[in-house]
This record gives structure tokens, sequence and C-alpha cells, in this order.
């Protein structure tokens, strides 16, 4: 896949963008950063449309 080199992926086979990524339950994780220090937003969706795991 020459095309496809340095796109991360989720499950959904969605492209993540820049900050984002996937943890091992499934939970998404953003990471930003204010003044050097690094800050984390935790969700179990990536889009608004997504449906929340059972039990979530």
């Amino acid at each position: 896949m020459p095309g496809n080199l340095g796109k991360r992926r989720d499950s959904k086979h969605r492209i993540l963008r820049n900050g984002e990524s996937i943890r091992a339950d499934g939970k998404y994780q953003f990471k930003y950063r204010v003044n050097g220090k690094p800050h984390f937003v935790y969700s179990w969706r990536l889009e608004p449309t997504d449906k929340l795991p059972a039990g979530k």
C-alpha cells in the first residue's frame, strides 16, 4: 500500500488525525499541549454519531 504509509486507522478503518489515538480498552484519546505541557481528553466516541459500547 504505497499511498497509505503513515496513516493511522481505528478498528472501523477511519483515519486518525494528529493527536488522536485509540487505547487498548477501546477509548479514543486526544493529546494537546498548553504552555508545553501535555493534556489529554478521553472519549468512547470519535464522532458525535458513534454509538457508545454496551455498558458504557
